[in-house]
């Protein structure tokens, strides 16, 4: 083989069904020992009358049998108006031949059809039954902006979720995100405790201009300042500049730490 030459590694080939979704996807690799194309992996994907994908399966060639070993599986169902409501991965039991149970994700929504609860699970083989994970909570203000969300785990020892994050978002009159605040639940004192804040500063075309990353700093209960993002646009509206500042707590100042310039 000339070392100058392109020489093939991987190729996908897909295959559509009649109402133009891609039903299969396979990958081949490259045999250089025998200068071939073998298979590798291959997906199949299945969806119901609204082209919602509903079953996504993944089989392993088994180059000894000359054949497609099935892997894992992903089932999804959909609300009537094609809302995802669950998707369930399964993987393959050889030695009992059948699909097997591993980690379901189930969601809720509201009226306006924002994500309003998002559950995840996993199969416990002993029990043969789903346990709680986590769980995301979040609310909306009147403009459908994400206004919070709260993390939550599973605690097996009180049987019942225990709060673990929680992130609070906030808005100008344009909705633009204006400050992120996120807390962490201290198991301890029972209470939350700040842990991270960001705070956004717009230019008149909604893009920002300027941002500040804050540390809740628990000695002193206050913010403390560490980072900083300045960004600059040109005519068009594209990025042209990204400048990084750290904050130098010895010489009470910012200083340049990176820079990133773009060209159109």
């Amino acid at each position: 083989i000339n070392i100058n030459d392109w020489v093939n590694f991987g190729r996908l080939s897909y295959f559509y069904d009649v109402t133009n979704n891609n039903s299969t996807e396979t990958f081949q690799f490259w045999n250089t020992s025998i200068n071939k194309w073998e298979y590798n992996i291959k997906n199949e994907y299945k969806y119901d009358g609204q082209k919602n994908l509903i079953e996504r399966s993944t089989q392993n060639w088994n180059n000894a049998n000359k054949s497609w070993d099935n892997n894992n599986k992903i089932l999804n169902n959909y609300s009537v108006t094609n809302q995802l409501l669950e998707s369930i991965i399964q993987f393959w039991n050889n030695d009992q031949s059948t699909w097997m149970d591993y980690h379901k994700d189930s969601y809720m929504y509201d009226v306006n059809n924002n994500l309003i609860q998002h559950t995840s699970n996993e199969w416990d083989l002993v029990q043969g039954l789903w346990v709680n994970i986590n769980k995301f909570s979040l609310l909306y203000d009147i403009n459908n902006n994400l206004f919070e969300k709260l993390h939550q785990k599973w605690d097996l020892d009180i049987d019942d979720w225990l709060n673990y994050v929680d992130e609070i978002y906030l808005y100008d009159s344009e909705n633009n995100q204006i400050n992120y605040l996120r807390k962490e639940w201290n198991i301890n004192k029972n209470i939350w405790e700040n842990k991270t804040k960001y705070i956004s500063n717009y230019n008149f075309n909604k893009q920002i201009k300027e941002q500040l990353i804050q540390s809740w700093n628990l000695t002193n209960n206050e913010w403390r300042t560490f980072l900083r993002y300045y960004y600059s646009y040109d005519l068009n509206n594209k990025e042209t500049e990204f400048f990084e500042q750290t904050w130098s707590p010895s010489k009470n100042d910012w200083m340049n730490n990176y820079v990133r310039t773009n060209e159109y």
